[in-house]
């Protein structure tokens, strides 16, 4: 009845770690999210270096509405006011610096980094109307994990809302609720994995600091879908804070025996103590079993698994060890 318990944990504590590893596996050929990082906003600065090493970084900038020039890398988008000039810019590069100049009293810029993605695909909404209030912009979401970077500025504006997608975060903002009363205009860079499907995201800004000019406002919002990679190689090692697992086809989990034998120890050692003061006949004492036994168990397990022994010489060299 023992022997039967020891060798029912052996063999739980060996598929156990192999049916975890192979949800790993599952995962690793499956698909990896994009990633958002070192999103910022700065102001009263015509220029923003971020940190190499990204696959692509986003940039945005907004101003009271003075003329200003595009980006010096990567200029995808602007929106030109009632007075002919841009108040707000977006832009997409490999680059992980860009600038722009202004002759606004009041201008901000910020950026953020992306990586891990294998395609991207952009959308732009605009308002150049004098007193612009909103934009919006529809965009589809087609493949499962997929990141949405949502960019949205009020050229001219003191406030923002961005509102249409699900589980939205804001990253980095230079909006102080209720109103940017003194500050530079604002932008809002957020971010969300929203399911499969079609949205529209529609930003709602206004002019709630007073002396403001109606001409100089322009609103500005872009989408930008970072499709997911795809992580095929059975050479990948995810990790979790820090964390590793192995991907089946390394090395053979002894961990998870081990881990077994010493439950297997404890439910001897109970059943010993159930049974204190009842000594068995010497044909049917058990040899102590000990972490060394429970071991070569295990790697016997191993070898036969792996073909290297066969079920003849694993059952006797199994029945010498329990014996």
């Amino acid at each position: 009845m023992i022997t039967s318990f020891i060798i029912f944990f052996l063999l739980l504590g060996y598929f156990i770690p192999l049916s975890f590893q192979s949800r790993i596996s599952a995962a690793a050929q499956g698909t990896q999210s994009p990633t958002i990082s070192n999103a910022i906003v700065n102001n009263y600065q015509t220029s923003l270096t971020l940190p190499s090493g990204a696959q692509e970084y986003v940039y945005g900038y907004v101003t009271g509405g003075a003329p200003s020039s595009g980006f010096a890398y990567g200029q995808y988008a602007s929106v030109t006011n009632a007075a002919g000039n841009v108040p707000a810019a977006l832009a997409l590069t490999t680059s992980n610096t860009n600038s722009f100049s202004t002759s606004a009293s009041y201008f901000a810029i910020g950026g953020a980094s992306v990586s891990g993605f294998s395609s991207v695909s952009s959308s732009y909404g605009s308002s150049g109307t004098p007193s612009a209030s909103s934009a919006s912009v529809t965009f589809t979401v087609s493949v499962p994990g997929s990141l949405v970077v949502i960019v949205g500025e009020a050229g001219g504006g003191q406030s923002i809302s961005i509102s249409g997608i699900p589980g939205l975060r804001v990253d980095a903002t230079n909006f102080v609720p209720p109103c940017n009363q003194g500050l530079p205009p604002v932008m809002e860079i957020a971010s969300a994995y929203p399911s499969v499907g079609t949205y529209t995201v529609t930003e709602q800004t206004s002019q709630c600091a007073g002396g403001q000019n109606p001409n100089g406002t322009g609103d500005l919002i872009g989408v930008f879908v970072f499709t997911p990679t795809s992580t095929t190689s059975t050479t990948t090692t995810p990790s979790v804070s820090g964390v590793s697992s192995q991907v089946p086809g390394s090395n053979l989990p002894l961990y998870g025996g081990i881990a077994a034998a010493v439950i297997a120890l404890l439910l001897v050692l109970l059943m010993v103590t159930r049974r204190r003061g009842r000594k068995l006949p010497p044909s049917q004492q058990l040899r102590p079993i000990t972490p060394e036994v429970a071991q070569k168990l295990q790697q016997l397990k191993s070898m036969l698994d792996a073909g290297l022994i066969t079920q003849e010489d694993y059952e006797a060299q199994k029945k010498r060890l329990l014996e």
